[in-house]
């Protein structure tokens, strides 16, 4: 009996030893990993701790940054700083690798200012004028209207001649290219002005140049070229485009030196009835072709950083002191200005021995005190403006993503009558409405109150 009670022990028993078994090894585990920890120094505690906020922060600046290079920024009403940013998107989008030149002889006045308002466009910043006509100061004004103040942005550099300019070409290691946007001759005379014109091309023409010619295709495509000495169109570092319609004729005598001076003529092949675009809108097409599909990195392209940070100081100052002055201060510079000039007519009358009135010697004997004041408003004007952008040049905001306007800026006029006729049609037209920027979003004033407030800080 006493054998049988200890067998059947053991075989009750058997059952309970895999289950002591597992227990003993996840205690001894538990012992194990809990004597680990305490053994562990604070200093690998600090370590651990550290290299897990450091794999946090690097994942956080990562995701940052990589929003900043996805942010994009619209032009809005309510957007601060929203003209300075519009002016270093524009600044970005510069470049000097393209020089501009025109020969004002061969250029129509209305042109010349659509080609000035065309190259600002596009981005291009440096402009050439070769024989300015003897008006082209007291037309200033008009040309600077017509271009819709394109010359406010450009750098504009005037030459007397042809040969001072083309030493500065070589001085500035220039490569130069000619635009052929000229109507044939050989359209508009008889058979013997042919020959005559025949010759005397042969006679001007030195060296022979290369012709390429530009077709515009889809933007998805590229150029088509067909050059006579090459398979493909390379751009050089520093290049300079002559614009000028007639680049062959005897309407500019001078012309013929630039042609003999250049290395490639590049022109635009219509295919209809008409033998010639306008100049400012062939100037238009050659430029977007050189700039988008030949080229693409001529955009955004600044060598001279040191140039370029001189702009940036300059347009932050200008657009601040468009704005700083109130209405009445506006009102007293503008006359101010405008006495200052006739004061100058009148002198210019005196200086022809022509005669003069007596209210207009009275003025004459004001000019100087009137030059006095104005003077001193704009050396005013001028320091408040580098202040009040001071800390903004040292703390560039980002650039606006797209220059285009916002739709509540897009405002014409209308007059009152033309709006009754056809209001409930424009009734939803944010450009016949008048906007009022919102003063709880960007302060009373908007941009005024931007950079007034910058000048008292």
């Amino acid at each position: 009996l006493l054998k049988r009670q200890i067998t059947t022990n053991m075989t009750s028993s058997s059952s309970w030893k895999p289950f002591l078994l597992g227990s003993l090894v996840t205690y001894s585990l538990l012992r194990y990993v809990k004597t680990t920890r305490i053994k562990q120094s604070p200093k690998e505690e600090e370590r651990t701790t550290t290299t897990t906020t450091n794999d946090n922060n690097e994942n956080n600046t990562s995701q940052q940054q990589t929003q900043a290079q996805t942010k994009v920024i619209m032009d809005a009403p309510d957007l601060d700083q929203r003209m300075i940013r519009k002016a270093e998107a524009v600044l970005q989008s510069r470049t000097d690798r393209l020089y501009i030149i025109i020969e004002r002889h061969s250029v129509h006045d209305y042109n010349y200012t659509a080609i000035l308002r065309t190259v600002e466009a596009l981005g291009i910043q440096h402009v050439w004028i070769v024989n300015p006509s003897s008006e082209e100061e007291e037309e200033s004004g008009n040309h600077h209207l017509f271009a819709r103040k394109a010359t406010d942005w450009l750098t504009v550099r005037e030459f007397e001649n042809v040969e001072s300019c083309l030493e500065a070409l070589r001085e500035d290691g220039r490569e130069l290219w000619v635009a052929d946007t000229f109507i044939p001759e050989e359209l508009l005379c008889d058979e013997e002005e042919k020959e005559d014109e025949k010759e005397e091309k042969e006679s001007n023409r030195e060296e022979e140049i290369d012709s390429i010619s530009l077709t515009i295709p889809s933007l998805a495509s590229a150029l088509n070229l067909q050059p006579k000495s090459n398979n493909s169109l390379t751009l050089p570092p520093k290049l300079a485009l002559l614009i000028s319609t007639a680049p062959t004729t005897s309407s500019s005598p001078n012309l013929p030196l630039f042609l003999q001076s250049s290395t490639l003529s590049i022109h635009l092949p219509l295919v209809g009835h008409q033998n010639a675009l306008n100049i400012s809108i062939a100037t238009a097409l050659l430029l977007h072709s050189l700039m988008s599909a030949i080229d693409p990195t001529i955009p955004k392209t600044y060598h001279d950083q040191q140039h370029l940070m001189s702009l940036r100081k300059a347009w932050y100052a200008k657009l601040a002191s468009n704005r700083i002055l109130t209405s009445a201060q506006k009102k007293q510079y503008r006359l101010l200005k405008n006495a200052v000039k006739y004061g100058q007519q009148l002198e210019d009358k005196v200086r022809n021995n022509e005669f003069i009135d007596d209210s207009q010697k009275k003025k004459l004997k004001a000019l100087p005190s009137k030059l006095a004041k104005l003077q001193k408003l704009e050396n005013t004007l001028q320091q408040q403006s580098e202040k009040a952008v001071e800390k903004l040049i040292q703390n560039i905001p980002d650039p606006l993503s797209d220059l285009r306007r916002a739709d509540e800026h897009r405002v014409c006029f209308v007059g009152r009558g033309t709006k009754k006729k056809h209001g409930e049609a424009w009734s939803n037209m944010p450009a016949t409405g008048v906007y009022k920027t919102d003063s709880v979003s960007v302060g009373d004033g908007g941009s005024s109150a931007f950079f007034r407030g910058k000048i008292q800080e």
